[in-house]
């Protein structure tokens, strides 16, 4: 049969004695969240936030990690299922303790090796996608962490970054940059945003950064 004649005919639905459903392709996420020195006045509550409203914006056939980034970098859920999604949620709740912020500067690249490895062996997905949540002041240099980028990006894998209260033109276009090298999104959050967390936060994730991880529709025969 062929899916697009699918669904485009009530014909070929009536006959087939199947019922054609809708789907997203399947998606590996790796959240990866900033908790060095200089996410602080907010910046980590922000964060901890955003990270909610991706795992809420994540389908249920997906799959999700979380890791946070300072000088070194530590995965606190592994990737699961969103049937796990208590965990995951768990886990960035529990990046309230003080023990894990205000500590130690800012490494992109080692963060960037460590959520490739947690994602390069997920296997029965579509889409593979490292998410960036920080302020944007790293301690390394673009041409040290870039060569990670692009090489996970050939390994099948996007880098997206989400900035956090990050004002400074030229640090956004490094942001931006990374995104375009890695084949995701850039997206800012501005402080007079935050008074509408979470709900139109999440919406904007939602279009901005978790849907384009998809790039089209398939079809499921269901019997």
């Amino acid at each position: 049969y062929n899916r697009a004649d699918i669904a485009r005919s009530t014909y070929y639905k009536n006959m087939l004695p199947v019922h054609v459903q809708d789907f997203s392709a399947p998606a590996a996420v790796m959240v990866v969240i900033d908790i060095s020195g200089s996410m602080t006045n907010g910046k980590d509550v922000v964060a901890r936030d955003a990270a909610l409203a991706i795992v809420e914006a994540l389908d249920q056939q997906d799959y999700c990690g979380v890791m946070t980034m300072r000088h070194v970098s530590e995965i606190i859920s592994p990737v699961v299922p969103m049937s796990q999604k208590d965990e995951l949620v768990s886990a960035i709740m529990n990046l309230q303790d003080p023990f894990f912020n205000g500590q130690g500067g800012t490494i992109f690249t080692g963060a960037f090796l460590k959520a490739a490895e947690s994602l390069v062996d997920v296997e029965n997905v579509e889409h593979k996608q490292i998410i960036l949540i920080t302020d944007g002041d790293p301690g390394d240099k673009y041409e040290v962490y870039a060569p990670y980028i692009e090489e996970n990006k050939s390994n099948g894998i996007t880098t997206s970054v989400i900035t956090v209260y990050q004002d400074n033109e030229e640090k956004q276009e490094d942001m931006q940059a990374i995104a375009e090298l890695g084949g995701g999104k850039y997206f800012n959050i501005v402080q007079e945003e935050i008074g509408m967390m979470p709900i139109s936060i999440m919406e904007k994730f939602a279009s901005e950064i978790v849907s384009p991880i998809r790039y089209g529709k398939a079809y499921a025969l269901e019997l």
